[in-house]
């Protein structure tokens, strides 16, 4: 994308995001493949709401590395959203991690941060 000179990463990004969109309406709501869940406000702002947001900015952060730096270190970054994803779990109150995930997810931070270095200083 850098190297074409396009600069609309999140319009690319809302085509996909529509397309997953139609795919599940589709799936749920024409096909009737999922059976229908009531679900109120408290519930939406308490265990969805977090995770759209988290997704959503871990999509524009990476969509804008897209337009600055390297492929490999994109995915470097973009590997990094466990992290991202548990701390805002934790934040909200949705979910307590248990020492295998916090073992996990710092496994992987590690092995990016490493990667990550090996990026640059190359």
């Amino acid at each position: 994308m850098r190297e074409l000179q396009f600069g609309y990463p999140m319009a690319l990004s809302a085509l996909g995001q529509l397309v997953s969109c139609l795919v599940a309406w589709i799936i749920c709501d024409v096909l009737r493949m999922v059976p229908p869940v009531d679900i109120d406000m408290k519930y939406f702002l308490q265990r969805i709401a977090p995770v759209g947001a988290a997704q959503g900015v871990s999509l524009w952060i990476s969509n804008q590395l897209y337009l600055l730096l390297t492929v490999s270190f994109i995915e470097m970054a973009r590997s990094l959203l466990p992290l991202f994803t548990l701390l805002a779990l934790w934040a909200a109150k949705v979910e307590i991690p248990t020492n295998e995930h916090i073992q996990a997810v710092s496994l992987t931070g590690i092995g990016c941060g490493i990667s990550a270095y090996g990026e640059v200083a190359l």
